[in-house]
């Protein structure tokens, strides 16, 4: 369980998939020699070591066997939240698919707010330092009652002083961080559980908050209701119960080699991530948050969120695979810059083939999946096919900079990505870009941009290769 210490934020730690692919293809050329020599007439001593050496191969396949069926398993949860937002779109609209988008969107932020980068903290102290998995287990209840506790009276008080800046009401963020402070406690067991066990049910434990939703979310359709934020909190009550059910194997195995650690250490060791997927967060809120400012409505939102989430379909794939990267990156002591590049120019370039696709095909795909009435959604998909080789190449390069312990530099440029979108959405908007256009286009930019200052580090690296291309401990 040595590569799961450094596993980030909604990691698989299943192994590396590098190591999984050349001990897959060195199988197949083994099986492919065997087979030659086997018909080759004028061999006929080591027939039993050529039937051993097949069977070892079969066995080499079938041990790697596992990591595919984990990354299907996590893929049944981005699945599931596209069928929510096809249910929305087919059943109750524009309007509220709007209001889905932003009750989402805050209880991501809720979510990421809380979550502090501890996951990434508690695998490295527990496999790293031997802190007792129990020592978590109860750390996550006192966590989550003290974050309730204090975001419920800010966001109170807020309102009692008719500070609201926000675009819910206050009984469904009041509603929403009961929910949140469940899925903070589902987010701590689900690093402790991954030091425990890795493989298919660490997948289920992944899918299944979605999963869940998408019934919660179904029972409010079928009523005819959009108290989304109602099925937030029941699927929050299934999936703590769930998921309790599911950790309880890993506590009762516990490591007692330590019992406590410094709570400062904790927090301080995830910092950056936190920082990093807060700003993730906050740049979807914040568009639908423009929209607003700007005179926009419910269905505006719900349009370019529908768009938005479409994009993410070929993104899929790359979020299961990019935490195995990371994993197999962050277990050398020295990364070849040289093949982050090539891994770059070749993932960028099979992913235009998927921005060509779904930019020709948008209009299609919108009136057969949501109907005539999304056809403001075909724009937005367009523009943003655009920028999908660039998120692929940033996200690779984003790892390269975790993997050599300068997470720094991400949460920088995070920070710098979310300042740069709202600007160029600005500067858009001034001159007759409509509302949903102007924050479109400052998406592609500011990824763009970000993506080139990403570029100009790396060249860095490849002509000062002794700069970042070793492991920081």
């Amino acid at each position: 369980m040595g590569r799961a210490s450094i596993c980030i934020l909604k990691s698989v730690n299943s192994g590396s998939i590098i190591e999984a692919k050349v001990c897959i293809g060195s199988s197949f050329r083994s099986l492919e020699k065997i087979l030659l020599s086997c018909l080759d007439p004028k061999i006929d001593i080591g027939r039993f070591w050529m039937i051993n050496r097949l069977t070892s191969s079969i066995l080499e396949l079938i041990k790697y066997k596992y990591i595919f069926m984990s990354m299907s398993i996590q893929l049944l949860g981005p699945l599931a939240s596209f069928l929510i937002i096809f249910m929305i779109a087919h059943t109750q609209g524009a309007i509220a698919q709007g209001n889905f988008a932003l009750v989402k969107s805050y209880f991501d932020v809720m979510v990421a707010i809380g979550l502090f980068g501890l996951p990434q903290s508690i695998i490295y102290f527990i496999n790293k330092h031997k802190v007792s998995r129990k020592y978590f287990f109860h750390f996550s209840f006192k966590y989550s009652t003290i974050f309730y506790l204090l975001i419920f009276l800010l966001i109170n008080i807020s309102y009692v002083l008719t500070i609201w800046p926000f675009s819910i009401t206050i009984s469904t963020a009041n509603i929403l961080l009961i929910a949140a402070s469940g899925y903070i406690l589902y987010g701590i067991w689900r690093a402790i559980y991954i030091t425990f066990n890795d493989r298919t049910s660490y997948a289920v434990l992944t899918a299944i908050p979605n999963i869940l939703l998408l019934l919660t979310v179904f029972i409010f359709i079928f009523l005819k209701k959009q108290n989304y934020e109602v099925a937030y909190l029941m699927a929050s009550i299934l999936v703590i119960t769930i998921s309790f059910n599911i950790l309880k194997p890993s506590i009762r195995n516990n490591m007692t080699n330590s019992t406590s650690i410094s709570i400062k250490n904790l927090f301080n060791n995830g910092i950056y991530v936190f920082i990093h997927t807060v700003m993730f967060s906050i740049q979807l809120l914040l568009s639908y948050q423009f929209i607003i400012w700007f005179g926009g409505s419910k269905s505006e939102i719900g349009y370019f969120s529908t768009g938005y989430y479409v994009i993410q379909i070929p993104l899929l794939v790359l979020a299961t695979l990019i935490p195995l990267l990371f994993n197999h990156l962050s277990s050398m002591q020295k990364i070849n810059i040289d093949k982050i590049k090539k891994l770059s120019i070749s993932s960028g370039s099979i992913s235009i083939i998927f921005s060509v696709f779904l930019f020709l095909l948008a209009k299609p795909f919108v009136e057969s999946f949501f109907g005539k009435s999304y056809e403001e959604s075909i724009i937005i998909i367009q523009i943003l096919s655009i920028y999908i080789p660039f998120i692929i190449v940033q996200r690779i390069f984003i790892v390269y900079f975790d993997s050599i312990g300068k997470p720094k530099f991400n949460a920088l440029l995070s920070a710098m990505r979310v300042t740069l979108m709202l600007l160029l959405a600005l500067i858009f908007y001034k001159y007759g870009f409509s509302r949903i256009i102007s924050i479109t286009l400052s998406t592609v930019v500011s990824e763009l941009i970000i993506l080139i200052v990403y570029i100009l580090f790396i060249r860095k690296d490849l002509y000062e290769p002794n700069k970042y291309s070793t492991i920081s401990s």
